[in-house]
């Protein structure tokens, strides 16, 4: 995966960041445990989706500080909060 350069450094220690691009409705999740990297594209959400799935990712950082997100993680939290608009 083709990364600027002023990224790479970021990825020898612990980092976490994500970046939405409207123009494609995609958005992007790059961690690193400094030994392992994870790149993340997460498409055919609306922006209002990617919003709330990155909260209740924030959330499960906030009570698992470091976590790494995992496809699986990420599969699994928007099948919480696609289930959670079908009840509300």
């Amino acid at each position: 995966m083709p990364l600027p350069r002023s990224v790479r450094p970021l990825l020898l220690k612990p980092f976490f960041g994500r970046k939405w691009n409207s123009m494609e409705q995609r958005d992007h999740w790059l961690a690193s445990d400094g030994l392992r990297v994870v790149y993340i594209e997460i498409s055919g959400v609306s922006a209002s989706l990617a919003a709330r799935l990155r909260m209740r990712f924030d959330d499960c950082r906030a009570a698992a500080p470091g976590l790494i997100p995992s496809r699986t993680a990420i599969l699994e939290l928007l099948s919480l909060i696609t289930e959670d608009s079908r009840v509300a």
